[in-house]
Parts: C-alpha cells; sequence; structure tokens
C-alpha cells in the first residue's frame, strides 16, 4: 500500500513540475515545439527510439543487479525504478544517492532486505559510474591525440 502510495505522489509531483515549466516558460515550451516541427522527423524518431532504448537497457541492468545479489526481478517491474531515479537525481541533486535511496525503499516495500537490496543498488551504481569513467578515459585519449585537451578541463574530469 505504501509502496502505491509513493509512486502516486512521485507521478504527482511530475505532473505539477510539468504544469510549473509550462505556465512558467510557455514561450518557450512553444518556441521548443515549433523548432522540432521545423527539423526532419528521423533524426527526432531515432533520439526518441534511443533513449527509450536506453531506459529499457537500465531496466535490465536493474534486473541483473537484483539477480546478482539472489533476488531475482523482471525488468518489466524495474522499468518504474529508472524513471524514478532519474527524477529524484534529477531534483535531488545528492551526488545520485537520492535515486539509490528510492530503489532501497521501493525493494524494502516489495518484501526484499535491505540488505540485498542496498548491495543490488550499488552494484548498478557502480556499473553507472564505471561506464562513465570509460567514456571521459577514451575522451581524453581522443582529445589528448588530436591535440586539444586543455589541462583546466582535464582536472575538472579528475
Amino acid at each position: 500500500m505504501q509502496n502505491i502510495n509513493i509512486r502516486k505522489l512521485i507521478i504527482g509531483m511530475i505532473i505539477v513540475l510539468a504544469l510549473i515549466i509550462v505556465l512558467l516558460r510557455g514561450d518557450q515550451f512553444l518556441e521548443l515545439v515549433a523548432t522540432i516541427q521545423k527539423g526532419a522527423i528521423i533524426p527526432v524518431i531515432i533520439a526518441i527510439v534511443s533513449q527509450l532504448g536506453k531506459y529499457m537497457a537500465q531496466a535490465f541492468a536493474f534486473a541483473a543487479a537484483f539477480k546478482t545479489v539472489g533476488e531475482p526481478t523482471r525488468p518489466r517491474d524495474t522499468l518504474p525504478l529508472v524513471f524514478g531515479t532519474f527524477f529524484m537525481n534529477t531534483i535531488a541533486p545528492s551526488l545520485n544517492t537520492a535515486g539509490t535511496m528510492l530503489i532501497i525503499d521501493d525493494s524494502r516495500c516489495r518484501g526484499i532486505p535491505a540488505g540485498r537490496a542496498t548491495s543490488a543498488a550499488l552494484l548498478m551504481q557502480m556499473s553507472i559510474e564505471s561506464g562513465f569513467l570509460t567514456i571521459m578515459i577514451v575522451g581524453f585519449i581522443v582529445l589528448q591525440f588530436a591535440g586539444h585537451l586543455d589541462p583546466i578541463w582535464f582536472l575538472v574530469g579528475l
């Protein structure tokens, strides 16, 4: 019951935030719509499909993380966690720990022990961070060979 209330609260917050943005920045929203209408439709469709594919891949990764700690979960059940963690990490700047806490709380409500839920959440967080680190290292190497690696950006990246 509490799990359903948390989901309703998050959905309600998303709707309220979307309405506030549209009301306060409606002119910019209309400009965005006009820009999208003027653009080529194929790249827009590719972008939408790519983003949905990313979310599905994260749902499968969450399911694999839970399976690793001995709690088999279906990707269909972890897909709301993907959107929930993205939302929480966006509105609550906490070095991505707000989303991790959401995973632990949701898992606890579904009867998964807190230790296993924490292990799965941290495993997933480590996989995301290691993927980001790999991309950054490759990017730095490419920039270095191209002669465009600014030492200040390198320090910021570190």
